[in-house]
């Protein structure tokens, strides 16, 4: 295996970084122009030699973390100063002897990488009916009375259809998701705002189109309804065509008959009040 001062294994049409130090100092010089290179091997297959690259590779971790999609490397590069091949090679070399692995890793947890092989654009898509319908509404009615809908429910959608992700896919995005460091606040981080930060994290990173709702859920305790109690969370729909609750705060995937939110389990003692059961009031694609 490559220390983090060696080079990436050559890349099968056009080496961009070589597999010794050796011979990436003799491509240090290479004048082949970023543009150019980009369009003879494309930029998907440039994009995936990277994230190949950087298992081994800390200094190509370390310009990975610039750019999530393909079209996104040549400006990463120009922000950086890199106009050819040679300066490619060049500035991970340099890189490489200033950071590690353990240092990119934590840099990945503040900004929110987009794990490697989430792409909407592969996943299967599905109407905004049936995924309300067919699949949100009828297994929250299914969980035997411990989810379900409310009287006056809603759903508001502004897209026609949306795409579905794994369930491993959720995890790794939740596990990505960097607003998941900052703790539960009343008012200033509350459940609320919190769906709302993930919801603009998955959009800034181009994955809004992902099948997720917003809803609010109205608690209930031995059949009545704690009235001074709700929860928001996401919801979503996987491939398998199963739906979920999301808590981004706690990088949790939750099932429909879940019901021990975040302070809704405890006693009147605690000053929490206990819920065994929840209905969906609102659902806001």
């Amino acid at each position: 295996m490559l220390n983090r001062r060696g080079a990436l294994t050559a890349i099968v049409a056009m080496p961009a970084i070589a597999s010794t130090p050796v011979a990436a100092q003799a491509l240090a010089g290479d004048p082949t122009p970023i543009a150019t290179y980009l369009v003879r091997r494309t930029p998907a297959a440039v994009a995936a030699d990277l994230q190949r690259g950087a298992v081994d590779h800390a200094g190509i971790r370390y310009f990975n973390l610039g750019w999530d999609w393909p079209d996104q490397i040549e400006a990463e590069c120009a922000r950086n100063g890199i106009a050819t091949v040679g300066q490619f090679n060049a500035w991970c070399m340099t890189m490489a002897r200033k950071v590690d692995h353990a240092d990119v890793a934590a840099l990945e947890a503040l900004i929110g990488k987009v794990p490697a092989g989430i792409d909407p654009a592969t996943m299967p898509a599905l109407s905004v009916g049936e995924i309300h319908v067919g699949i949100m509404a009828a297994q929250a009615n299914a969980t035997g009375g411990i989810c379900g809908l409310a009287p006056g429910h809603q759903a508001r959608a502004e897209d026609a259809s949306y795409r579905l992700a794994t369930e491993a896919q959720w995890d790794a995005i939740l596990q990505a998701y960097p607003g998941a460091r900052l703790p539960y606040m009343a008012t200033d981080n509350d459940c609320g705002k919190s769906q709302r930060n993930f919801s603009g994290w998955l959009a800034s990173k181009r994955l809004g189109t992902l099948a997720m709702a917003t809803a609010r859920l109205l608690m209930y305790y031995q059949g009545q309804q704690l009235r001074n109690a709700g929860h928001i969370v996401a919801m979503v729909v996987t491939s398998n065509r199963r739906a979920w609750f999301l808590e981004a705060q706690t990088r949790r995937r939750l099932p429909l008959d879940f019901t021990a939110f975040k302070g809704y389990s405890g006693t009147a003692a605690d000053n929490f009040l206990r819920a065994d059961a929840s209905r969906i009031s609102d659902l806001d694609f």
